[in-house]
C-alpha cells in the first residue's frame, strides 16, 4: 500500500532498530528458563534481574544509535520510524520475559493468549489506518503500542495464572544475569547481526525501492519463524533438565523436535522456491517482480533455519560454552566480506543468496560440534 520506496524505509527501520538495541535481547530469558525450570525457588531474583538487564541493555544503545542516525543526514521520517520499531522492539523483550517464565513452569499454553490477541489486534488497526493515509509513520506506532500493552498484559496473566514473582532493584543481579547469559547473549548478538546486516548493507549500496523488493522476500521468510519458534519453546526446558543418561536422553528429544520441525519446513521451503512468483503476485502485486529471484534463493533458509536454532538451544541448554556465538560470529564474517563483493553487483539476489549460503555454513557447523561435544551427542550419531 505504501509502495517499495516507503516499504524500504520500513524494512531498514526493522533493521537498524534491531541491530541498535540487540544487546536488550542477550539471552537473558535463556538463564531464566534453564534455572528456573531446575529451581522454581528463583523465580523471584532471575524475573527481576532479567527485567532490569533488558532495560540497561536497550535503552542506552537506541538513544546513541538515533544520535548516529541524525548526524548522519538520516530523514526525521525515517528516525521517527526508526525510534517507534525500537520501542515496540524492547515491548516485545519485555513480553519475552513473561513467556520464559510460561516456559519453565510449563505453562507454554498461555503464550498465544497473549501473541495472538497482539498480533491480530495491532494489524487490523494498522491495515486500518493504512487504508486511510496514515503511511508507515501510523503503522510503527501502532506497532509500538501493540507491544508495550501486550507487556504489560503478559505480565497480568503472568500473575494471575502462573506465579506471582516481587520486583526487586537489583543491579548486582542485573549484572549477574547478564555475566551468565553472555555466551548466550553473544550467540544471540551474532545471530541479529547475520539476520540483518544484509539488509543494511542493502540499503547502502542500493535504492530503497531494491531495498523495499528484498524486504518483501524477506518479510515471507520470517512468516516461517513461527515453526522454530514454537519447536523451541517446547524443548527447551526438558533439554534443561535431562541428561545424557537420562531417560529419554536429551538427545531423544532434541532428534523428535528436529523431525517436527523439518517436517514442516522442508515442504514449505520447496513450495516457495517453486511458486515464488505467484506468491509475491499474489500478497504484494506486480510492481514487486524482482522479490521472487530473491524468494527462490531465499527459501532453503526455511528449512536450515530451525536445524540451526534447535541445535543452538541444544548446546545451550547443556551448558556448552561459547561455541554457539563463535559459530554465528565467523559466519558473519564470511556474509560481510561476500556482500561487500557481490551486492554493488547483483543487488538483491546477492543478500538472498548470501543469507542461504551462511545458513547452510552454520547449521553443518553448529551440528558437527554437537556431535563431537558429548556422549548424548554420539548417540545421536549412531541412532
Amino acid at each position: 500500500k505504501a509502495g517499495a520506496s516507503q516499504f524500504g524505509v520500513f524494512v531498514f527501520a526493522i533493521s537498524f532498530g534491531g541491530l541498535a538495541i540487540t544487546l536488550g535481547q542477550f539471552g537473558q530469558e535463556f538463564v531464566l528458563v534453564r534455572e528456573v525450570a531446575r529451581d522454581k525457588t528463583k523465580l523471584d531474583a532471575y524475573y527481576s534481574d532479567v527485567l532490569l538487564s533488558r532495560v540497561m541493555l536497550s535503552v542506552p544503545p537506541l538513544l546513541i544509535a538515533l544520535a548516529v542516525a541524525s548526524l548522519t543526514g538520516l530523514s526525521g521520517h525515517t528516525r521517527l520510524v526508526i525510534l517507534l520499531m525500537s520501542v515496540g522492539f524492547i515491548g516485545d523483550y519485555m513480553i519475552q520475559v513473561s513467556f520464559a517464565v510460561f516456559q519453565a513452569f510449563e505453562r507454554v499454553e498461555l503464550t498465544p493468549v497473549i501473541l495472538i490477541t497482539q498480533r491480530w489486534i495491532t494489524t487490523t488497526v494498522a491495515v486500518v489506518l493504512l487504508y486511510k493515509g496514515a503511511g508507515i509513520v501510523g503503522v510503527a506506532a501502532v506497532y509500538c503500542a501493540g507491544a508495550l500493552l501486550a507487556a504489560i498484559l503478559a505480565a497480568w496473566v503472568l500473575h494471575r495464572k502462573v506465579a506471582q514473582p516481587r520486583l526487586r532493584l537489583s543491579l548486582r543481579g542485573a549484572l549477574a544475569v547478564t555475566r551468565v547469559g553472555l555466551p548466550i547473549g553473544l550467540g544471540m548478538l551474532a545471530i541479529t547481526f547475520l539476520s540483518r546486516i544484509d539488509m543494511s548493507m542493502l540499503a547502502a549500496f542500493k535504492s530503497t525501492t531494491q531495498v523495499g523488493d528484498y524486504g518483501a522476500a524477506y518479510r515471507l521468510l520470517e512468516t516461517t519463524a513461527f515453526v522454530t519458534w514454537s519447536v523451541n519453546v517446547a524443548v527447551l526446558p526438558t533439554m534443561s533438565r535431562l541428561t545424557t543418561t537420562s531417560v529419554p536422553t536429551v538427545g531423544t528429544v532434541y532428534q523428535r523436535g528436529l523431525k517436527l520441525a523439518l517436517a514442516i519446513t522442508l515442504p514449505t521451503a520447496a513450495g516457495a522456491a517453486i511458486l515464488a512468483s505467484p506468491i509475491i503476485s499474489l500478497l504484494y502485486g506486480a510492481a514487486y517482480h524482482q522479490s521472487a529471484e530473491a524468494l527462490v534463493l531465499l527459501a532453503p533458509t526455511i528449512a536450515l533455519a530451525p536445524a540451526s536454532a534447535l541445535t543452538a538451544q541444544l548446546l545451550y541448554a547443556q551448558g556448552t560454552r561459547y561455541v554457539v556465538g563463535l559459530t554465528y560470529g565467523a559466519v558473519f564474517v564470511e556474509n560481510v566480506v561476500a556482500n561487500l563483493i557481490l551486492i554493488p553487483r547483483y543487488s538483491l539476489d546477492a543478500a538472498a543468496a548470501g543469507t542461504s549460503v551462511s545458513e547452510l555454513l552454520v547449521a553443518g557447523a553448529l551440528f558437527y560440534f554437537a556431535v563431537i561435544s558429548a556422549l548424548v551427542h554420539l548417540q545421536i550419531r549412531a541412532a
